[in-house]
């Protein structure tokens, strides 16, 4: 990647410092954060983050001597780390309460913020000005997601995710 998840994190950091003239301990309490989501991305990308097409890539990377000892985030870019956001309510919603609702709301500020940076930079962060979003093909998405996918094509009376194919993305159509 161009620019890789923990680079933009750093920048991230760096602006919301610089911009925001926070006091030491709101500095630590962004790091911490950043932290724990760097953690989260570079556990859950090889399982949850990559599409299939990409699996073969991260294996032959991870078996590279250049590379075998690097972070997850010190080699994925952020479209990865906005996949890791699109799914974040997966590990909030299917694990015990690891956070109480305070925290909860926090990290929520936290990760808004992060998104809008990326958003906003996107093409920076991203070294690509024509590269374009692909959606998730339907046997890439978790269990969890073609639940949801199902339930919202059901309710709308538009295609059913049943009739979606292997070849098809799924769109959103809201």
């Amino acid at each position: 990647a161009q620019v890789t998840v923990q680079s933009c994190i750093e920048n991230f950091i760096e602006e919301k410092v610089a911009s925001c003239r926070l006091d030491q301990s709101k500095i630590d309490s962004w790091r911490f954060a950043v932290e724990k989501i760097l953690l989260l991305f570079d556990e859950t990308l090889p399982t949850l983050l990559l599409y299939k097409e990409e699996r073969s890539q991260f294996l032959e990377l991870r078996s590279n001597s250049d590379s075998k000892n690097l972070r997850n985030c010190d080699i994925y870019g952020c479209v990865h780390l906005l996949r890791l956001f699109v799914r974040f309510h997966l590990f909030i919603s299917h694990s015990k309460p690891l956070l109480s609702p305070k925290e909860a709301l926090a990290l929520n500020y936290k990760i808004s913020d992060l998104v809008r940076f990326v958003q906003v930079n996107y093409q920076k962060l991203n070294g690509k000005a024509n590269d374009i979003y692909r959606e998730p093909y339907y046997e890439e998405l978790t269990q969890s997601e073609k639940k949801i996918c199902a339930s919202k094509f059901d309710t709308a009376n538009r295609v059913k995710c049943s009739d979606v194919t292997s070849a098809d993305p799924v769109k959103n159509t809201e």
